[in-house]
């Protein structure tokens, strides 16, 4: 069973409810592929994370129909207001309603993907690298851009220096790589995490830490400039300046593959 439009709401608790198998009286996970709301959106979302082989076949990524082990047994209350967990050894996601939010939906897949993440950064920054994964997606899907590879790609070969030239060229800004990302940040009114503010003569002044990897520096930078789209896209006829720097992220990510 396939749906391209909108559910009723008594729909979607019917479909919740049916969606349960038992099996010998056990209520076992189904394939996302075996889920009757996997078309349309969804669908959308899962082809622009899994590209490249960021995932496996949707056939393969299992959906719990009960919270993981791991989550049921925190202490600290936060199955309460947990509305989606993902295991990647064991390449499954539990959502706490279904068909669940698209955000939450993106979100956890991106979890699942195998991008070469520094594991640093993964330990500290996970929720940030899929909060930026999910949102460019849903962005993608909304506008009906498709990408020239896989956004995830952006937080394993984009160098700061990348991201410093494609700012020159859609935003205008002059000056060395790291004057050209904090001219970013003051156009914006944002201190971001890994600079500070000094004082110089009565004047203030944003500067980077010096105790932050470039690689988190990276990170940070990416999840800034793709929070802007969503928050700017209401004052842009056509793609905002962020849109367009993510854009040619991309291309450039994808020359690099075609030269090898």
């Amino acid at each position: 069973m396939r749906i391209d439009r909108p559910l009723h709401p008594e729909t979607v608790l019917r479909l919740s409810a049916i969606s349960l198998i038992k099996w010998g009286g056990m209520v076992v996970p189904q394939p996302l592929s075996h889920k009757p709301w996997f078309s349309g959106v969804y669908e959308k979302i899962y082809k622009i994370i899994a590209m490249d082989g960021m995932l496996p076949p949707p056939d393969k990524i299992l959906i719990l129909a009960e919270p993981p082990e791991e989550i049921k047994s925190m202490k600290d209350g936060r199955l309460t207001y947990t509305y989606g967990a993902a295991i990647r050894d064991k390449m499954s996601i539990w959502f706490r309603y279904e068909p669940p939010d698209p955000y939450i939906y993106a979100h956890e897949l991106a979890h699942l993907t195998n991008a070469n993440i520094a594991p640093r950064i993964i330990r500290v920054f996970e929720e940030i690298y899929a909060d930026s994964i999910a949102r460019i997606a849903l962005v993608f899907v909304n506008r009906n851009i498709k990408p020239s590879t896989n956004p995830a790609r952006l937080f394993e070969d984009i160098d700061l220096k990348d991201i410093a030239d494609a700012m020159r060229k859609h935003l205008r800004l002059r000056g060395e790589d790291e004057e050209v990302i904090l001219q970013y940040y003051e156009i914006r009114g944002i201190i971001p995490l890994f600079a500070d503010v000094k004082i110089y003569g009565g004047r203030s002044k944003i500067e980077i830490e010096d105790n932050h990897p470039r690689e988190i520096i990276t990170l940070l930078l990416l999840s800034s400039l793709i929070n802007a789209i969503s928050i700017t896209k209401s004052l842009f006829k056509s793609k905002s300046p962020e849109l367009n720097i993510i854009l040619d992220l991309l291309n450039k990510l994808a020359d690099k593959e075609d030269d090898n």
